[in-house]
């Protein structure tokens, strides 16, 4: 699991998640999960002269619009 920024198509923050496995109780149960715990160290990625970290932004936003596009749907809360 990790999490990914975008800020104004020219900075990316990314991290990925730690997995930690937990107890809950779910209907007076205790049941063992798998949760996203806390994040590791958040890598910054700028856009500016052509570079890796301009590599990394330019296919992150790629990739979030590719989603988006395809996967989204539109709702209504009327």
């Amino acid at each position: 699991m990790a999490k990914l920024y975008l800020i104004n198509d020219s900075t990316a923050l990314f991290s990925y998640y730690t997995m930690v496995r937990r107890e809950i109780e779910i209907d007076q149960r205790i049941m063992e999960v798998y949760d996203a715990g806390p994040m590791g160290l958040v890598r910054v990625f700028g856009a500016g002269e052509n570079g890796p970290d301009t590599d990394f932004v330019e296919q992150s936003v790629l990739w979030f619009n590719a989603m988006w596009e395809t996967i989204s749907v539109e709702m209504s809360f009327t």
